[in-house]
């Protein structure tokens, strides 16, 4: 260890980090700057002030932290935007599918409702959507199909099949949807 004579030749207590060929060392000396010697062939012995020492080393490291910080939160913002714009519109499909089931499922009572012979092909092309479902389903198309089905010795029954379609937001069909129903004939009380 060296002593606080060999450092310069000042003794007290003031603490100092002195630089030796690039190395820093805790040494002990007194004043505030003590004065450049020679141990042993090794360089001259150098103080820098401490105030100047910590301003060089973490000079502009702000700016860069800044920087870093600033193109994360952008990137984090245009993910997050991306995600809410799919969001809204996942949920914008999903409504218009529920719309789209509701109206299906309300054509098919209101077709089925009726007597047994007055469910024909015929009245089924007259079938129209409500004025909601035309405003809120883009182009949307209703198709009701009615089939005779012969069930067996003296039964009959129709096979009622309602499909709706409309456009999404790129102009092209979504998937449609798709309600089959049978409707027998009933028999007179014995």
């Amino acid at each position: 260890m060296m002593r606080p004579r060999e450092l310069g030749g000042h003794t007290g207590a003031a603490f100092g980090r002195l630089r030796i060929a690039g190395r820093s060392l805790l040494a002990v000396g007194g004043g505030s700057v003590p004065r450049p010697n020679r141990i042993a062939g090794q360089s001259r012995l150098l103080q820098e002030p401490t105030w100047r020492r910590r301003s060089t080393a973490r000079r502009g490291s702000m700016l860069a932290e800044v920087a870093m910080a600033t193109v994360m939160l952008m990137i984090a913002m245009t993910l997050t935007v991306k995600v809410l714009g799919y969001v809204g519109q996942q949920r914008r499909a999903a409504e218009h599918r529920q719309r789209a089931v509701q109206e299906a499922a309300n054509v098919m009572e209101r077709f089925t409702a009726d007597p047994y012979e007055e469910i024909t092909a015929e009245r089924a092309r007259r079938l129209a959507l409500s004025p909601s479902t035309r405003q809120s389903l883009p182009g949307a198309e209703l198709v009701v199909d009615v089939a005779d089905n012969q069930l067996g010795a003296g039964r009959s029954a129709k096979r009622i099949a309602v499909r709706l379609r409309w456009r999404g937001r790129s102009g092209e069909w979504e998937a449609p949807v798709r309600l089959t129903t049978w409707v027998e004939q009933r028999r007179p009380a014995l």
